[in-house]
């Protein structure tokens, strides 16, 4: 596959191909230096976000001046479901923010992945469909639905660690 930042914009159509593009999206961030990765989705089974390749990826994007924001409605789920992602997250805690999507919009968390570049919208996440790219529009589109998210629709969450009596 093509640098991210090399692909205007494509299709995307089945988990493999999400996969491959969230990958690329990854690599290009880091060699890029992105300053930011934004993760949002309401449901994790399906993201590698375990693998050892993309925590690894993920480890070489790390840098003091870099932040990434997760989007959710449930955070259980994501430890649950990727708990050596979650182990790594707490290491880089002062890095990585998490955010909640409040109660009114929880049904209508959407599946986007967004670095300083390249964006990744899947419009239909249960059949993998979507698209993504580098495309100035796209990447606006999914930019401005990133803000809207975060500023206006969650809260902050996803503590990473929680201090008991």
């Amino acid at each position: 596959m093509n640098s991210p930042s090399t692909v205007a914009r494509q299709p995307i159509s089945g988990i493999a191909q999400w996969h491959t593009c969230f990958r690329a999206l990854l690599h290009d961030a880091c060699a890029q230096s992105s300053q930011r990765l934004v993760l949002c989705a309401q449901d994790w089974r399906h993201w590698p976000l375990s693998e050892t390749d993309v925590i690894q990826t993920l480890e070489q994007w790390l840098r003091p001046s870099v932040s990434m924001v997760i989007l959710t409605h449930d955070f259980e789920a994501l430890e649950r479901l990727h708990p050596r992602f979650v182990a790594w997250r707490q290491r880089w805690d002062q890095y990585i923010t998490g955010r909640k999507t409040i109660k009114p919009y929880q049904s209508e968390t959407p599946c986007f992945t967004l670095s300083d570049q390249y964006a990744i919208w899947l419009t239909n996440p249960a059949l993998f469909t979507g698209m993504a790219g580098s495309d100035r529009a796209l990447y606006k589109q999914v930019a401005e639905q990133a803000d809207e998210w975060l500023t206006h629709r969650a809260v902050n969450a996803f503590a990473a660690n929680t201090l008991g009596l």
